[in-house]
């Protein structure tokens, strides 16, 4: 069976490193040597796959219900507005996405509240992977904030009638 690529992006050095652990080889690429047409197509492409990723909410996180064509387009215009702001972590439901967080960031926001703060936290899991991430998830005094979160949203949701869609 295949292994996946593994993408590294790099802002700093403007690069991006696709690695195949199977081969045992990577791919460098770099902006630098591109012609500006290429530049603009490249920046049209990721512009239109950001903004266009808004469309994809499946539900409304307070309902249950599935997202209505007007939730799809208000995020997609929070996360351009967003853009035009400097600001690329803007995520579909009008809050702020921290760097590689969520639930995890706000868990532990909460955890040391008073401790650290929210730009202290960020910059911790800006350096964490996924693993890590994962891991952190499933740590007892994080899980226990993190699914007192998840109930607090989903406390007034049938989700019995939610699964009976499904039956249909």
């Amino acid at each position: 069976m295949a292994k996946a690529i593994i993408t590294k992006t790099n802002v700093e050095t403007e690069s991006v490193i696709f690695e195949v652990p199977e081969l045992g080889k990577a791919l460098h690429t770099t902006l630098v040597g591109l012609s500006q047409h290429i530049l603009i197509r490249l920046a049209l492409q990721g512009l239109r796959k950001k903004v266009g990723d808004g469309a994809a909410l499946s539900c409304d996180t307070v309902t249950g219900k599935s997202a209505s064509i007007q939730d799809k387009f208000n995020a997609m215009d929070r996360i351009y507005m967003g853009l035009c702001e400097g600001n690329w972590g803007v995520i579909r439901d009008g809050g702020t996405a921290e760097p590689k967080g969520g639930y995890l960031f706000n868990a532990l926001c909460e955890l040391y509240a008073g401790k650290k703060t929210s730009e202290e936290i960020k910059t911790f899991l800006s350096g964490k992977d996924k693993k890590a991430q994962a891991a952190l998830r499933e740590n007892a005094k994080v899980k226990v904030i993190i699914d007192r979160m998840k109930s607090e949203i989903a406390k007034d949701i049938d989700t019995d009638s939610l699964l009976e869609e499904l039956e249909d």
